[in-house]
């Protein structure tokens, strides 16, 4: 169909050309519909069939994708300039440019401040980490996709007892060295859409998806800093 509009185009749009391209394109929309039934269908039986094992999370996740319908994957962005970057590894550079201005921005130049003391020269009290500190922490484990370790959170909240030690044990070293892996600083950063046109990267947020296990640990970071500034 794409190429018989070209042709239709080119050729100063006529009669036969346009026959051509009408055609086609009627061609194309039949096959489309008929994609569109099966996939239809396709989604219906798993539904069911989600349901029968009384598997209701991939059920209800089945008829959301179902209600929502096709979802347009946008693969194209604009540069600085406003041109239209379609490469792969053109847009990836774009991506890092952005995230990178909007993320490591400039110290602020006026301190937040808390009684008589800035914010900054507040400090958090290091108490006695328990098992029930990191117990919570993966309790508040958001189910979010893999991060750059490839390991599910959920993995970790169902691992059972014997996981829980490991964690506390692996945590509570790097709590007391105040010292993390190298690995754990790396993340992978999601861009998605909020508003506005879809080929614009400052109408889209990042999602940073790290290490499952470092999650942890800045679940207990955050708990600490609450703590420290109530």
């Amino acid at each position: 169909m794409k190429e018989a509009r070209e042709k239709w185009l080119i050729n100063g749009r006529r009669e036969k050309e346009e026959q051509e391209y009408y055609h086609k394109r009627k061609e194309a929309h039949k096959i489309i519909r008929n994609k569109k039934k099966t996939c239809m269908k396709n989604v219906t039986e798993s539904t069911e069939e989600y349901q029968k094992h009384n598997n209701t999370r991939k059920m209800f996740q089945r008829a959301n994708q179902f209600k929502k319908g096709y979802q347009h994957k946008f693969s194209i962005i604009r540069n600085e300039k406003g041109e239209l970057v379609m490469n792969t590894k053109e847009k990836a550079e774009i991506w890092k440019e952005y995230f990178d201005k909007l993320l490591n921005t400039e110290e602020p130049r006026e301190l937040i401040t808390k009684g008589n003391k800035e914010i900054s020269e507040v400090e958090v009290e290091l108490k006695e980490l328990t098992i029930e500190n990191v117990k919570k922490a993966i309790r508040n484990l958001k189910n979010e996709v893999a991060g750059t370790d490839a390991i599910h959170p959920e993995l970790i909240k169902y691992g059972g007892y014997k996981l829980l030690n490991r964690m506390y044990e692996l945590v509570r070293q790097i709590w007391v060295e105040e010292r993390i892996p190298e690995e754990w600083k790396e993340t992978v950063i999601v861009p998605i859409h909020k508003r506005g046109d879809r080929d614009r990267c400052d109408n889209c947020r990042g999602i940073a998806l790290g290490n499952a296990a470092y999650k942890i640990l800045s679940n207990m970071r955050g708990a600490a800093d609450k703590e420290c500034t109530q």
